[in-house]
């Protein structure tokens, strides 16, 4: 079970393997995206889990963030608009990287450092409101239910009486 993934460069003129088991991937693959804004990034689905390389294939690193399990990936998309991961799995459902913003960011000098702060969408803060600011015609309110409910009964005549 080792994953077989190649690249090419010249329109299938030649190929160039970039996942094995030389480099610590294990399971047969089953799909590989590339990143549409860092080319160089490609997130590879095994038999069991997901691996990333951040150098177009050189090397690569279990993802395990969130206690991703070692499950068989079936397809890994990216979400444009937020920029979230989605990770199609069997038997595990499916899970959602939230904002891969700083994956994207990561290069071999931040990996080196010590400690880095990579950037990230925007943050809104919400405060619930509270107070007597008035809702308009989109404030419908009725009546209180009666307190107790009340029983009807009804005695049905026999046809034969």
């Amino acid at each position: 079970m080792e994953p077989h993934v190649y690249r090419t460069d010249d329109y299938g003129r030649s190929w160039q393997r970039i996942a094995g088991p030389g480099q610590g991937i294990r399971g047969y693959a089953h799909v590989i995206r590339q990143d549409a804004v860092k080319p160089d990034l490609l997130y590879l689905g095994t038999e069991f889990g997901l691996w990333i390389s951040m150098d177009a294939g050189k090397h690569w690193a279990e993802f395990k963030g969130g206690n991703f399990p070692s499950v068989a990936v079936r397809d890994v998309q990216v979400q444009e608009r937020d920029r979230d991961l989605v990770i199609a799995t069997h038997g595990r459902g499916m899970w959602i990287v939230d904002d891969i913003t700083p994956l994207r960011e990561l290069d071999p000098a931040t990996l080196a450092a010590d400690a880095a702060f990579l950037p990230g969408r925007p943050v809104q803060q919400r405060i619930p409101g509270v107070g007597g600011w008035t809702a308009g015609d989109a404030l419908f309110v009725g009546p209180d239910a009666p307190a107790r409910s009340e029983e009807h009964t009804s005695e049905l005549q026999s046809p034969c009486n």
